[in-house]
C-alpha cells in the first residue's frame, strides 16, 4: 500500500485560533472551551473517505455523519468533513488529528466559524472519546480535572463518567464566560439562548494595573466595600 503522510505547519492547525496560532500548545479545559465555537457530545453514525478538495487543492477527505447526544455550547453540526482518509491504495493523514470512525462516541471541541486544516481545537486536545462509560483522550482514561487541567488514569484507575465531564465543561464555560449550555433540541433553534452579560459572568484579568480591591456584591453587581472609620461608624 502506498501511504502519503501529510505533515503541516502548526500555524495551519488552528490550535488556539485559526488566524493567529503559531504552534500547538497545551490548552486547559477553560481555554479549549473559550476557543471552541461548538462543544458537542456526538456519536458517529457513518464515515466515508473520498477524493475532494481541501483549501482548493485535491485531497482525500472523510465525511462524518453525526448523531448529536448533547450540546454544551454553540450549534451542533450533523455532518463534519475532516482532512485525511484512505481511498484505494492512497492514504492521507494529518499528524495528531484524531480519527473518528462509525460507532465512536466523543466530546468534540470544534472550530466552525471558518475553514481550518483541523476542525478540533488544539488538534488532539479537542477530542475526548467515550468508551465503556468512561471519558478517554489519547488512549488514557480521564480521572479528574484539576484547576482546569486534565488528569489521566494511572494503575487501572476508573475514568470519569460522561456526565461528570460535561459538568466540568459547564464549569469551564462559566469560568471563561465562553457561553451557556443549550439542550440538544434548543440548539437547533436560533435565538433560544443568550450568552451571559458581562456583569453576570466572571472576567479573566491577566495583569491588573491597580491593586485588587475587596469587593462586596450589591444587587448582583460588585462594588468596593465602604471603608470603616477608626473607632466605629460616624
Amino acid at each position: 500500500m502506498t501511504t502519503r503522510q501529510l505533515t503541516l505547519a502548526c500555524a495551519l492547525l488552528g490550535a488556539a485560533s485559526a488566524a493567529s496560532a503559531t504552534s500547538v500548545i497545551p490548552l486547559a479545559l477553560p481555554e479549549l472551551s473559550r476557543e471552541a465555537d461548538a462543544i458537542v457530545r456526538v456519536k458517529v453514525l457513518d464515515s466515508g473517505a473520498r477524493w475532494g478538495e481541501f483549501h482548493d487543492a485535491p485531497a482525500i477527505v472523510t465525511d462524518l455523519e453525526l448523531q448529536v447526544l448533547e450540546v454544551l455550547k454553540g450549534q451542533a453540526p450533523r455532518r463534519l468533513t475532516v482532512f485525511g482518509g484512505t481511498v484505494g491504495d492512497q492514504t492521507l493523514s494529518l499528524i495528531g488529528q484524531p480519527q473518528l470512525r462509525a460507532g465512536d462516541e466523543a466530546f468534540v471541541f470544534l472550530i466552525t466559524r471558518e475553514q481550518v486544516t483541523c476542525p478540533f481545537v488544539g488538534v488532539w486536545q479537542g477530542v475526548y472519546t467515550v468508551r465503556e462509560g468512561q471519558v478517554w483522550r489519547e488512549g488514557a482514561p480521564l480521572v479528574d480535572v484539576i484547576e482546569g487541567e486534565p488528569a489521566f488514569a494511572e494503575d487501572h484507575e476508573r475514568g470519569m463518567s460522561p456526565r461528570a465531564f460535561a459538568a466540568e465543561i459547564e464549569r469551564a464555560l462559566r469560568v471563561e464566560g465562553a457561553g451557556v449550555r443549550l439542550d440538544p433540541i434548543e440548539a437547533e433553534l436560533p435565538g433560544r439562548a443568550e450568552a451571559p452579560r458581562a456583569s453576570e459572568a466572571p472576567q479573566r484579568v491577566d495583569a491588573p494595573p491597580l491593586p485588587r480591591l475587596k469587593l462586596t456584591p450589591v444587587h448582583g453587581h460588585p462594588h468596593p466595600a465602604p471603608a470603616r472609620a477608626a473607632g466605629g461608624a460616624q
